[in-house]
């Protein structure tokens, strides 16, 4: 495997987007013409399935940047879909198309068809990645086991896909249920340094398991090329902001860690067997905000709702030394409001239709970069 590439304390991000047929609202297979309109193919890539754009940003200094970055680019792509009778919009599951995706007619995504068989058709789910740049290897793989407890709070706050061919799935993030069908998706396994960890990716390799560290789609993994931790746990969010306010919760969390190395035992989760923290993930998929999550091996066990209050209130300074401190508060306001999953069921509760879900998801998301942006200011 390649080695890791030393980074500044950057930030980045990849979203997931729904393509839309501008009359239905149903899903549409229609990356490929869209594509060869696309200029900036830097930044605009097809995915897997034939009805989702990536959209990349740049390693940015900090999340304001990174804010604007997505927007200018999100919004670029809005314009090249309307030539197309798309629409995008963004969550973590589409509410109610049922049909079976269509691969991406690309070499490596047509190697992954064959090995997925039809789950790699059923696979029809969209997320949100935050990259944190790192100074070495071994602190990618440090942060990976002590943010890997925390990978249910981050699922929690980012919950935003309750929804699943036309059906209420029961769960805050259903996206994540569909993902666990895949052999390399899920919660990370613990290593003891980035040696131990390179070691494992290269016996998959000779294995033929798989072809790169690319195809290991962990909720978290180090991306040497980068030199980032990638967080890929989160749904993708109904506007940029709300995605740039996770990219700020991701590096305040980071810094928290970094800040309490000395004193770990203060960490209001500890680190669990691997099963329980699995099983802690499951929980905040289903339960969202209601789940209770184990906390360490005496198996002691605290509400969601307070752990993520508790957290919001440890991660404020290291957010405010960043400068994003109203980024926590933004997300701070949403927690307490209404996440993503609760917006979309009171949608659904108050139209009784799962189009118009889509279509207010496609308008959040069209409104926003219509706007003027808020702007955010450090306090």
């Amino acid at each position: 495997m390649q080695p890791f590439v030393p980074s500044a304390f950057t930030v980045g991000m990849e979203v997931e987007l729904q393509l839309l047929d501008a009359t239905t609202l149903d899903l549409a297979d229609r990356i490929l013409p869209m594509m060869e309109a696309v200029t900036d193919v830097a930044h605009v890539k097809p995915e897997f399935v034939q009805d989702t754009v990536e959209v990349v940003t740049d390693p940015q200094p900090d999340v304001a940047a990174l804010e604007r970055d997505a927007r200018v680019r999100v919004a670029d792509l809005l314009e090249v879909c309307r030539r197309f009778d798309l629409r995008l919009a963004a969550a973590g599951t589409h509410p109610f198309s049922t049909r079976l995706a269509l691969i991406t007619p690309r070499p490596r995504y047509q190697e992954l068809e064959d090995a997925s068989g039809l789950l790699g058709h059923t696979q029809v789910c969209f997320a949100t990645h935050v990259h944190v740049g790192l100074p070495s290897g071994e602190e990618a793989v440090r942060l990976m086991n002590e943010m890997r407890p925390y990978l249910p709070v981050l699922l929690t706050v980012a919950a935003n896909s309750p929804f699943w061919r036309g059906y209420e799935t029961m769960f805050a993030s259903y996206r994540h249920r569909l993902l666990a069908a895949i052999r390399s998706c899920g919660q990370p396994p613990a290593f003891a340094n980035w040696d131990a960890f390179a070691a494992a990716i290269d016996t998959m390799i000779r294995a033929g398991v798989i072809a790169s560290l690319s195809d290991v789609h962990w909720d978290l993994r180090p991306q040497p090329a980068l030199g980032t931790l990638e967080v890929r746990v989160m749904d993708a969010q109904c506007c940029v902001a709300h995605a740039a306010e996770l990219a700020a919760f991701v590096r305040a969390m980071t810094k928290y860690l970094q800040a309490s190395r000395d004193d770990p035992s203060q960490r209001p989760v500890q680190s669990l067997p691997w099963w329980i923290e699995r099983d802690n993930a499951y929980v905040a998929s289903r339960f969202g905000r209601d789940a209770r999550m184990v906390i360490d091996a005496a198996g002691r066990t605290v509400a969601m709702a307070d752990l993520v209050e508790h957290l919001l209130e440890s991660l404020r300074p290291h957010a405010d030394a960043l400068g994003e401190g109203l980024y926590l508060t933004a997300l701070a306001a949403r927690w307490r409001v209404g996440l993503g999953y609760e917006r979309h069921r009171a949608a659904l509760a108050a139209s009784g239709s799962f189009v118009r879900v889509v279509r207010d998801m496609a308008d959040d998301l069209s409104d926003e970069l219509s706007a003027e942006p808020a702007g955010r200011v450090t306090p």
